[in-house]
Order: structure tokens, then sequence, then C-alpha cells
């Protein structure tokens, strides 16, 4: 009777000891899931404070820049408006007047700075996402409230190239519209779509909106504002004349530039070049690290 007592109670504690294992090992997993999810975020929270603070001097003179291009468009006092604004801008984009060198070209760049992918704007060649990041940032200089607009690019019929398209969310009158500073037009709702108001063979289809600041996405955005575009055509009209009318500054326009831009096109480029040239002779020492 002793032994099976014995037996009895060893084989209790053996079931505690194995219960008490399996409870450590799951919470240590449990711990580890949670911890690596933490690291994650904190890594990625790291790398941005890490990137910001390795380029400050880029980014301190890049605010100065586009702080400067806000105070040009106050100063021919075409801010009444995000549209004024707007037709400023595209215009200064369009001829080389906020860009390093004459002419800007709408092409893929490789190296971009989280959150301040405008910069790439100053150096005459830029996509998408950093004409319409710098956009937004001159309208933020000025006060507009705007955010950055994500989805698929149409031409009427077939997808074009370009399915992460990024556009400028605003407001105008109440009413939603999409600017696109890369196709230079402006979009109101038709539909499920947006339809530009000057190209009409040109339908955007948005995915989701981002607020950095909130943190906020709405992959439904385009389901849930009004349907406006046949009843807004006085927007285009609005927009044709404002693109005329500031023709008229064309000589203050150029003369700013090289009075108050210029030498912040050339640090910005000059300072991109020199990453640009880092980053190929690492690449070039890795794969001939890789071919040893």
């Amino acid at each position: 009777m002793n032994l099976i007592k014995k037996l009895n109670k060893i084989l209790g504690v053996m079931i505690a000891g194995l219960a008490v294992t399996i409870i450590v090992v799951a919470s240590k997993k449990g711990l580890i899931k949670w911890s690596n999810i933490f690291n994650h975020d904190n890594s990625k929270r790291l790398e941005e404070e890490y990137e910001s603070e390795l380029h400050s001097e880029l980014i301190d003179n890049y605010q100065e820049y586009v702080d400067r291009i806000a105070s040009e468009i106050k100063q021919v006092g075409r801010d009444g408006s995000i549209t004024d604004v707007f037709a400023v801008y595209e215009y200064l984009e369009e001829n080389g007047l906020i860009s390093l060198g004459d002419d800007f070209k709408h092409e893929i760049v490789d190296f971009e700075i989280e959150d301040n992918y405008g910069i790439n704007v100053a150096t005459g060649s830029a996509q998408s996402r950093n004409q319409t990041n710098n956009f937004m940032n001159v309208a933020k200089s000025l006060g507009y409230e705007v955010y950055l607009i994500n989805g698929s690019l149409y031409i009427e019929g077939e997808k074009t190239d370009e399915v992460n398209h990024c556009l400028c969310y605003a407001k105008l009158d109440g009413h939603t519209i999409l600017i696109d500073p890369a196709n230079r037009t402006i979009f109101l709702k038709d539909g499920l779509v947006y339809r530009s108001i000057d190209k009409e063979y040109l339908l955007f289809k948005p995915d989701w909106v981002y607020d950095k600041d909130a943190g906020y996405y709405n992959r439904s955005f385009y389901m849930s504002t009004e349907n406006v575009y046949d009843d807004c055509g006085w927007i285009a009209d609005e927009l044709f004349v404002k693109r005329e009318a500031i023709k008229e500054y064309a000589d203050f326009f150029s003369e700013y530039e090289i009075a108050s831009l210029l030498e912040y096109e050339q640090f910005i480029s000059d300072y991109i070049a020199e990453c640009n040239k880092n980053n190929e002779t690492e690449d070039v020492r890795t794969l001939s690290l890789e071919g040893e």
C-alpha cells in the first residue's frame, strides 16, 4: 500500500511538473510573440528616427525650400483657394521653376526618405508619390488640410502602368476633389471612380487615404463620397482661367527661383546625388565580396 501511495505521489508531482512546464513554454512563446511584435514596431520607429537624424540637414533644407515656395505663392496673391495654389504649383513644377535645371521629368527615383518623399522634386526628376507629397507640403504650409490618397490610375477601358498612383485629397466649397500634380489635373467623383475634369479619358479608383498624424487608413473611401462630376463643370472652367492668369507672373517666378530657391535646389540635388553614389559604391563592394 505504501508503495502504491508513493507511486501515486510521484505521478502527481510529475503531472504537476509537466503542467508547469507547458505553461512556462506557452508563456515564453507568447512573450516571444508579443516581444517580436513590439520589437518590429519599435525597430521601424527607431529606423525612421535614425533616418531623420541621419539626414536632418537635408530635411531642414527641404522644409525651408517648401516654405519659400508657399511664400512665393502668397506673394502673387494666389493662395485664396486650393485650386489657386494648384494652378501656380503645377506651373512652377512643369516649367522647372522649383527644381534644378530647366526641365522637370516624371520618372522613378532611387533615393527617398520616409515621410519626406517630396524632397526629390527639387532635383528635377520625381514620380507621382514625390510630386504629390511636395504639393501637399506646400499646401499645408499655406494652411490647407490635405491628405495622401493612393489608388489605380486608368485610361478609360484599360489600366495604365500606374497601379499605385498617389493623389492629394482636398475640399473645395464642400466638394471632395483629388488633385494630381503628376498628370496636372483634378479628379471628381463619377460613379464608383473619379474622372479628370479636363482629361475625361483619365480615371482614378482610390484604394486608401492616409493621414500620418492620425495613422488613418480608409480602404472604402471612394464609396462614401458624393457623386458631383456632372454638377461641377465650373471647377474646370475656373481652373482654366486661373492657369491663364498666372502666366503674367512668369518673370517674377524666374527671378524668385534664382534669388530664393536655387541654393536649396542645388543643396538637395547634390546631397541626393552623393547618397546615390555611396549606395552604388556599396552595391559594387557587396557584389565583389559575394564573388570572392
